[in-house]
């Protein structure tokens, strides 16, 4: 369905979104992919890609989309350019997280372990990220991980 703004990210994410919650999972795929050609640096289009490639068991696909947003997430992207609701401005915790757990799904131990000491490199943003934080650095220490920081 081409609309007046089909050159832009923002409506194919929102129409991807609005798949989501009804379910229509494959259209929902289709907006979440034509919103990342569009604009390569969408993060949140990324993310929620990557989560739902997550729930439908595709691993690999989702951790390419959380690479690819946490690359663009450590460029200290400018929100307000992002015409998305602001509980879909994804931090790089909140990246990096997802990224881990599907790591952990794979069974790559050696990467889950680097992206949670990445987590407990990263700056809080959001509000939930110091959680994500410390929920990083006790991963670590119950792998017998220490590494000097503050709490």
């Amino acid at each position: 369905m081409a609309t007046k703004f089909s050159d832009k990210a923002e409506p194919h994410y929102l129409r991807a979104v609005h798949y989501e919650d009804l379910g229509r999972i494959e259209d929902a795929i289709r907006e979440y992919r034509m919103a990342n050609r569009i604009k390569k640096d969408l993060i949140p289009a990324r993310k929620r890609l990557g989560d739902l490639l997550m729930r439908l068991g595709r691993i690999e696909e989702a951790i390419q989309q959380y690479q690819k947003a946490t690359e663009i997430t450590s460029q200290k992207r400018k929100w307000k350019r992002i015409l998305v609701p602001d509980e879909d401005k994804y931090s790089l915790p909140q990246v990096l997280q997802s990224l881990a757990k599907a790591y952990e799904k794979l069974g790559q131990h050696d990467q889950v372990v680097i992206t949670w000491q990445r987590i407990t490199q990263s700056p809080p943003i959001h509000p939930g990220d110091d959680g994500i934080i410390a929920w990083a650095h006790q991963q670590l220490e119950r792998e017998g991980i220490y590494e000097d920081h503050e709490k």
